[in-house]
């Protein structure tokens, strides 16, 4: 059994590298392909997709792997009610893209925002089932279709990059759904109530939203005072950090569900292995990002960057296994609340930083959030028990 366990942690590990991977790599091939100038467009366009797909997601990961380890033999049932009545968000979302893009742009959103919906629901199933298999070459498909339509390309144009991104997201979504197929997920009686989906899956939309304004504020902040090119830059650097990050995190996806189920033990030998294999991690992974970006962008980043990269890595390690503790209280909205202090702050000192120091104010700007959010974690686990 520990063996399997050491195996899944292992394949979840790869998945998350895929994951986090294949975002880095679409970045280094558009820069290299079309220039940072160019590609900056099509990431200001990512940037808006993002939180309207968290949005529209409304927690559903997190939410429904906890639901499926309670109650794991109504997982069709649960995943298809949690689907269908999100499924009420998307003409906002889909008015929201009206609002932002240009109509040119907008009818080639509006169908990868659909099937990255339905994608993105399969997360929680795969978490459960340990299918990670599945979702790893679900996503190697679609990176392939990407680079190969890209590769095709004479020069940039922003409606067939999208028109190629669309026919990955079918790609990757057609394997994963076939690959799923054993599990009857549409095939279980659901009784829709969104009004229940909406309140169970509130906490977990609050952690999402914050933590991706904890994550991501430097970024805005930076589209929003500096040009496509250091946007474009500072991407394929936030992307190496995020795959490191996500390996770390990754690992202990096949736990996750146990450690809803188990007492405190748990949580001492999650935080040893978090610790102890992050640590392993980051040193390495640091290092080869700074040889990769070195290379492509070499007047962009220097060893400030890489030190300050390094603080902004070092504070997750020791604060994760807090949050896994805090999920397990069911203190969500309490995680959210320190997210959204951390995306403050994040937001607050990139504004203030980004003019003086342009790529590294905008890491130091994160790091320093990083920091700030540990302490009070460790602080509000230990007071809230």
């Amino acid at each position: 059994m520990k063996t399997n366990r050491q195996k899944l942690m292992v394949i979840s590990a790869i998945q998350a590298l895929v994951l986090s991977g294949s975002g880095l790599i679409i970045s280094l091939f558009g820069i290299i392909k079309f220039g940072a100038t160019l590609w900056g467009e099509y990431i200001k366009i990512q940037l808006w997709l993002t939180p309207i797909l968290l949005l529209t997601n409304w927690g559903s990961r997190n939410y429904l792997v906890q639901q499926f380890s309670i109650t794991p033999s109504k997982v069709g049932s649960i995943f298809l009610e949690n689907l269908v009545s999100r499924a009420l968000l998307l003409p906002v979302a889909i008015l929201v893209l009206f609002k932002v893009f240009d109509l040119n742009v907008v009818w080639f959103t509006i169908p990868i925002l659909l099937l990255q919906y339905l994608y993105m629901s399969y997360d929680a199933v795969t978490v459960f089932s340990e299918r990670h298999k599945g979702r790893i070459l679900a996503e190697v498909l679609g990176l392939c279709v990407f680079l190969i339509g890209g590769l095709l390309l004479d020069g940039f144009s922003l409606k067939y990059i999208l028109i190629i991104q669309l026919v990955g997201v079918i790609s990757k979504l057609t394997y994963l759904g076939w690959y799923l197929k054993g599990l009857s997920l549409f095939k279980s009686s659901v009784q829709m109530s969104i009004r229940k989906t909406l309140t169970a899956g509130f906490p977990f939309m609050i952690i999402g939203i914050s933590g991706l304004i904890q994550s991501k504020s430097d970024i805005y902040m930076l589209s929003y005072l500096s040009s496509s090119e250091n946007v474009a830059s500072y991407q394929m650097l936030t992307g190496g950090l995020f795959v490191i990050q996500g390996t770390i995190a990754f690992l202990i996806d096949p736990l996750v569900k146990i450690i809803y189920r188990t007492k405190e033990v748990v949580f001492r030998k999650v935080r040893r292995v978090i610790m102890i294999i992050g640590a392993a991690i980051i040193f390495p992974g640091l290092f080869l990002l700074a040889v990769g970006l070195s290379y492509l962008l070499p007047e962009k980043f220097n060893m400030y960057t890489y030190t300050i990269a390094f603080l902004y890595l070092l504070p997750f390690i020791f604060y994760y296994p807090f949050i896994l503790r805090l999920y397990k209280d069911n203190k969500h909205l309490l995680v959210a609340f320190i997210s959204v202090i951390g995306g403050a702050v994040n937001a607050i000192a990139s504004f203030l930083l980004i003019p003086s120091y342009e790529l590294n104010g905008a890491i130091l700007g994160t790091a320093f959030s990083q920091f700030l959010i540990l302490p009070l974690l460790v602080y509000f686990t230990r007071n809230s028990r």
